[in-house]
């Protein structure tokens, strides 16, 4: 028998919730234009340009992936949500529209 796997709604409303906190913050990061200005130096300049570019690709994949990852937690909330609705309303007798 495959081990329970136990988790609160609460729980999960909370992990989306920092997920969507963890993308505000990436949104905002934002890729400095200027390195040459702001360091004088041309090689050093290159490199952190160079590290821009490549953190600004991550980065974009990142905020996808987290992304999705909080709608799949969303759709089990709601889902989550739904059912306890129809459980309710089947032990009640009342018809449950979408849960609750």
């Amino acid at each position: 028998m495959a081990p329970k796997i136990k988790i609160s709604g609460e729980s999960l409303q909370t992990l989306g919730t920092n997920l969507q906190g963890i993308v505000d913050t990436l949104n905002v990061a934002h890729v400095y234009q200027d390195w040459g200005a702001l360091t004088g130096e041309e090689l050093l300049a290159g490199a952190l340009s160079g590290f821009d570019d490549k953190w600004e690709i991550k980065r974009g994949k990142m905020v996808e992936n987290i992304t999705k990852l909080q709608e799949m937690i969303t759709a089990v909330i709601d889902t989550l949500d739904e059912v306890d609705g129809c459980l309710t309303g089947s032990l009640t007798g009342e018809e449950s529209e979408g849960g609750g």
